[in-house]
């Protein structure tokens, strides 16, 4: 009796030291799917904020560093917008392309991101005797507004006619207007969020010099790329 009893004594040791294995093996292998679990997890979400890192850092390098510069100066300058004169196109001598203002190649050499303005963004008659100007607003946030004239009334006020563009944001555009003696057929207006601005500016030159006026019919001023 007491020999079957001491062997059924003994199973039951070996019966709960086995399942005492059992248990801990199956807690190890749960602990160890919970951390793998857990790394994972870590590595998708590490993975995911330096794409959208990637992804900012993109977006700001997409301005090019010469319309960056741009910028700054007519800021520090206290200019509401940039202007550079792309030259005069003779009809007799081109299509309307932008290669074909006699100042347009000058100016690309210095301002790359001429190349990347669309062709929404070219605003005005592409064939004909005219000049170019591009329009840089100092502030990317800033209201443009472009309209037709027909030149002086009989005040010798520019009156605004068709509205030929108006954005909420201050990209870069290209006007191409006929310039007359003193007057030329486009008013540009440009508004950003600090109240600086120019209000109906008549792109046309000085009949003394020769030279590009920079100033709005309100002594605005604009900016100049040489």
């Amino acid at each position: 009796m007491r020999r079957h009893e001491f062997r059924g004594c003994n199973l039951l040791v070996i019966f709960a030291l086995g399942l005492g294995l059992v248990l801990c093996g199956c807690s190890k292998t749960g602990n160890i799917s919970k951390t793998e679990t857990e790394s994972a997890s870590g590595k998708v979400s590490e993975t995911a904020e330096s794409e959208s890192a990637i992804e900012k850092n993109s977006e700001a390098k997409k301005e090019d560093p010469s319309l960056t510069s741009l910028r700054l100066a007519a800021k520090a300058a206290g200019n509401a917008a940039i202007v550079i004169d792309l030259g005069y196109l003779n009809a007799a001598e081109g299509s309307g392309n932008l290669s074909d203002y006699d100042k347009y190649e000058n100016q690309l050499s210095r301002y790359l991101f001429l190349t990347g303005i669309p062709k929404e963004r070219l605003i005005g008659q592409e064939s004909g005797y005219s000049n170019a100007f591009c329009i840089v607003p100092t502030d990317s946030n800033a209201k443009v507004e472009i309209y037709s004239t027909n030149g002086p009334d009989e005040n010798g006020q520019l009156k605004r006619g068709e509205l030929l563009y108006s954005a909420d944001r201050g990209n870069p555009l290209i006007v191409r207007c006929f310039v007359a003696d003193f007057y030329s057929n486009m008013l540009i207006s440009v508004t950003d969020p600090s109240g600086l601005s120019i209000e109906d500016y008549n792109p046309v030159f000085s009949g003394e010099d020769g030279s590009l006026i920079l100033t709005d019919g309100h002594g605005n001023r604009l900016y100049e790329a040489r």
